[in-house]
């Protein structure tokens, strides 16, 4: 499937243009609670929503030099593929082609595409739009410590998706 701007930026356009509306269905008991976007730079500088910014940046320059140092590292380190493909046999292959169907593979690829990022984003802006700090921390720190985490198991224990392993 082709899109005029690829998958990542279709996803992230959708998610950027849906915020406002969501933030306002999810309020729409409390409008009071709503933070106008006219405010969003006050409510940065007020709350000191720099660090949250930040992070994510760190996390995007982190994750794009990782990608770039992840495929020469493969061969270093080994990969654990064949490990799962041990553990699972052939079932995997079974149920991918049991399910074989072009609709359910491009509503699933936008259910992946869409609701990774849109967690990601939409969690600690949600909080930030709706002025409440403690959460928007907790959201944006959740988000860090999972890269923390998971960036070591990307990095070292690598396990490639069945497509590349699988036949068929």
């Amino acid at each position: 499937m082709w899109w005029p701007i690829g998958p990542y930026g279709t996803m992230m356009l959708v998610i950027l243009l849906s915020t406002i509306p969501l933030r306002d269905l999810l309020t729409r008991d409390e409008p009071e609670k709503r933070l106008r976007l006219s405010e969003l730079p006050a409510e940065i500088r007020a709350k000191g929503y720099h660090w949250h910014i930040s992070l994510y940046v760190v996390m995007y320059v982190y994750k794009f030099l990782i990608d770039q140092h992840n495929e020469p590292m493969k061969p270093r380190v080994g990969g654990y593929t064949h490990w799962v493909h041990e553990l699972e046999g052939e079932f995997t292959l079974w149920a991918q082609e049991a399910f074989r169907n072009d609709l359910l593979t491009d509503v699933l690829s936008f259910h992946y595409l869409f609701v990774y990022l849109f967690i990601i984003w939409f969690s600690p802006m949600y909080f930030i739009l709706v002025r409440d700090h403690v959460m928007a921390d907790k959201a944006a720190l959740n988000y860090g410590l999972i890269y923390v985490l998971a960036v070591p198991l990307y990095l070292f224990f690598n396990v490639e998706v069945t497509s590349s392993y699988v036949p068929g």
